[in-house]
């Protein structure tokens, strides 16, 4: 399927659709996993999750909130989400804009994109019994 072309979600109206798989190749999501922790990949999630139901950008006090209603069991705080973010900017996976309110939002960007696809390709391939090769092929 790489070789292939795709329609770049950065050429749609919705900048939250994902349509591109080839935005990230298999070594970039194989570099990126090995630093990405289970809150991180969640938080590019919720980013991902609100993005697409309301088709804006999402604030940290969203964001803490929805991790807030997944981790139950666990109170999460704005500061460890503030953090997690930082490292996710650093990366390239997600973009912070300020607005006048003093509120930071966030979207994912189109590398973030490519390896949220990627990521739920693996797991759903993984999750049928096909071999790691053949997914990522």
């Amino acid at each position: 399927m790489s070789g292939q072309d795709f329609k770049s979600d950065t050429e749609t109206e919705n900048p939250t659709v994902i349509t591109d798989r080839s935005l990230i190749q298999q070594e970039e999501h194989a570099r990126l996993m090995n630093r990405m922790s289970l809150f991180r990949l969640m938080l590019l999630l919720c980013i991902q999750n609100q993005g697409a139901r309301s088709a804006q950008l999402v604030s940290g006090r969203q964001l803490t909130e929805q991790l807030d209603e997944i981790y139950e069991q666990e109170r999460i705080y704005a500061k460890r989400v503030y953090e997690n973010l930082d490292w996710l900017r650093e990366k390239g996976l997600v973009e912070r804009r300020d607005s006048e309110d003093h509120q930071h939002d966030y979207r994912l960007t189109p590398k973030a994109k490519g390896f949220v696809k990627r990521h739920a390709e693996l797991v759903v391939g993984l999750a049928n019994g096909q071999e790691y090769l053949d997914i990522v092929r």
